[in-house]
């Protein structure tokens, strides 16, 4: 160990990528947030609130709710989901089109 220096090892292996994809995160979740919020506002019941809340994290999981194409092709591939439960994931993100530009 002559000549390494002792704090080299915490610097080594690190990932400057986590910490983006964290932020993307919290960006994301304060939109869907606001969202639900701004339906609410709206006098949206809170059954429906928590209904949209869950499809929109769902989503958010899987594929980017910033790319439509790419939420329409998830949503199309859910061989297992009945049509009207795709209709309403789909319709989960019309509020949503005004706050991420869908």
């Amino acid at each position: 160990m002559v000549g390494r220096r002792p704090d080299a090892a915490k610097v080594a292996g690190s990932s400057p990528a986590r910490p983006t994809m964290i932020r993307t995160w919290d960006v994301l979740k304060e939109k869907i947030i606001s969202t639900v919020w701004k339906l609410k506002k709206q006098g949206y019941a809170s059954s429906t609130l928590e209904a949209y809340l869950g499809r929109l994290k769902l989503l958010a999981k899987h594929v980017n709710l910033d790319d439509p194409e790419a939420v329409k092709g998830f949503i199309a591939r859910q061989n297992r989901w009945s049509n009207s439960l795709q209709r309403r994931h789909g319709e989960s993100l019309q509020p949503l089109r005004y706050l991420v530009s869908l």
